[in-house]
This record gives structure tokens, C-alpha cells and sequence, in this order.
């Protein structure tokens, strides 16, 4: 089945789900398009395409015809695309003032730099921990997003407490929480997965996914790697 039409299916049918998590409609649509190879305007376009229904009637609410569920499933996605598109074409039509707008980027402190990426580097690849410095370096979005090789919440907790800490500067927690969705993704039971952003945020803002196996701890403004606990072996007797 095409990808689109694996999206038509799922919101027409109310089976919002990725793996084992279920999620509202909107997320939804948010999650897939983190998957989706074209991003942006195309994917809602697209989107709004593929929802049609041959045949679809649209009831006329003056003559009283009430409108079928497909019908309302159909105008709620398509309202929705369109709202994503004018965002996305706001920023090119809107008129240039004089004050310049400051971009906004999640940069770690100098000294932190080298501390926070030996901690972490051995959960990316050799090929990509170049890169890694560099965008924790810069705050800048990578050419290509850095696999994570370990839950994704291990991550997100390490730079909640960079920047609650004030170790991360420049930016607010939703500006980080782009960053992150922007610039990684994670593994979960040997699968790529995308940050989707009500994830991020929950543990970011508002600490609703507390870590179990954090990364790091700072204590009296100094970040410390946290030692996990070896595993026990079981004895055979």
C-alpha cells in the first residue's frame, strides 16, 4: 500500500497507530510526516489529495443533509493540510520590517562542549560524532539527522538538563525541542524512530517521561556522566 494511502486508511478507519503507541489524529499526521522523503507543503498537499474519496458527496447543511463520517474525517484532515500549508507560505508573504528577526539556537557553553560530547558520542557512529560536535557546537541543523543508538528519552533528558541548567543558551524550550526533532532520531527494538514532538515536549517542558537510565547528572554546576549499574550475572545454581 502506498505511504499515503497507509495514512488515508488509518484516519479514515481511526487506527492512529505506530508501533504499540496510539495517537490522536493531529499527532498522527505529524508523526507520519517526520517519515514522510518529501516534508513540508508537498506532504500536506499530497495528504489532502490522497483523502478524497470518489464519489464523495459533500451534504448541503441548508437543505438540512448531514454530513457522513467519512465526509467529516475528509474535511477535518483537509482543513488541517491547509492551515500546515499557510504557516509553511506565512514566513514568504509577510512584509519585511526594519527589525530583524534573531534566530534562535541551542548552543552549549564552550566549556561544556567537550564534557557533553564524550559522554555521549559512543551512542552515535564514527562517521556521524564530526557532525554531533558540531551541531552541539553551533546549535545548527545537520545535513543529514544523527542516529541516536539508544532510547530516545535518554537523549531528550540529557539536554533538559543542559538547559535547565543554563549550560544551553540562546534559546526557550520549544526552540531546543525543533532542534532535537530537527537534527536526530533513535532506535527502538532495532528500528529507526522519529522524535515526534509531544514526546520531546512532555519530557522537555514538562518532565512527564522522567528517565530511567539518564545520561548525565550535574551537580554543583558540573556535569557528571552517570555510571550505570552492571547487570548481574545469574548464577547457574
Amino acid at each position: 500500500m502506498d505511504f499515503y494511502e497507509e495514512i488515508k486508511h488509518s484516519l479514515y478507519s481511526q487506527k492512529t497507530i505506530i508501533g504499540r503507541t496510539h495517537f490522536e489524529w493531529k499527532d498522527f499526521i505529524e508523526a507520519k510526516h517526520n517519515e514522510a522523503p518529501y516534508k513540508g507543503k508537498a506532504f500536506y498537499q499530497t495528504l489532502a489529495k490522497t483523502m478524497a474519496i470518489t464519489g464523495m458527496k459533500i451534504a448541503d447543511k441548508e437543505k438540512g443533509e448531514v454530513p457522513t463520517y467519512q465526509e467529516l474525517v475528509f474535511l477535518k484532515v483537509l482543513e488541517y493540510c491547509k492551515q500546515q500549508i499557510e504557516k509553511i507560505e506565512k514566513p514568504q508573504t509577510e512584509t519585511k520590517t526594519e527589525q530583524e528577526t534573531i534566530e534562535m539556537k541551542p548552543v552549549l557553553k564552550p566549556e561544556a562542549v567537550q564534557v557533553v560530547f564524550e559522554i555521549i558520542k559512543d551512542f552515535f557512529s564514527t562517521e556521524q560524532q564530526p557532525d554531533l560536535k558540531q551541531v552541539i557546537e553551533t546549535g545548527n541543523i545537520a545535513s543529514k539527522k544523527l542516529l541516536f543508538k539508544g532510547n530516545g528519552n535518554r537523549l531528550t533528558d540529557t539536554f533538559k538538563k543542559l538547559i535547565e541548567h543554563d549550560f544551553i543558551t540562546g534559546c526557550q524550550k520549544q526552540d531546543l525541542i525543533n532542534w532535537i526533532i530537527s537534527n536526530f532520531t533513535f532506535t527502538q527494538q532495532n528500528k529507526v524512530k522519529a522524535f515526534i514532538y509531544d514526546t520531546v515536549e512532555k519530557t522537555i517542558s514538562r518532565n512527564y517521561y522522567p528517565c530511567k537510565s539518564p545520561l548525565i547528572e550535574i551537580k554543583n554546576l558540573q556535569i557528571q556522566k552517570v555510571q550505570q549499574p552492571r547487570k548481574r550475572k545469574q548464577s547457574k545454581y
